[in-house]
């Protein structure tokens, strides 16, 4: 599980972290931005963002 906020450490936090909490206080637009980092890392070590646990 690992806290991020900027887009390098969620695009990390996609590729070798089982969880993520995401900073929720904050605009909707700054969660899409977030949720797609989260993504670019999931793909590119081949996971798929589902398996990431998000529990907010």
């Amino acid at each position: 599980m690992i806290g991020a906020t900027g887009p390098k450490m969620l695009a990390l936090t996609g590729e070798i972290a089982d969880g993520v909490v995401l900073n929720y206080c904050v605009p909707p637009a700054y969660n899409d931005r977030a949720l797609e980092q989260l993504k670019k890392g999931a793909d590119k070590a081949g996971r798929d963002i589902d398996s990431i646990d998000r529990p907010q």
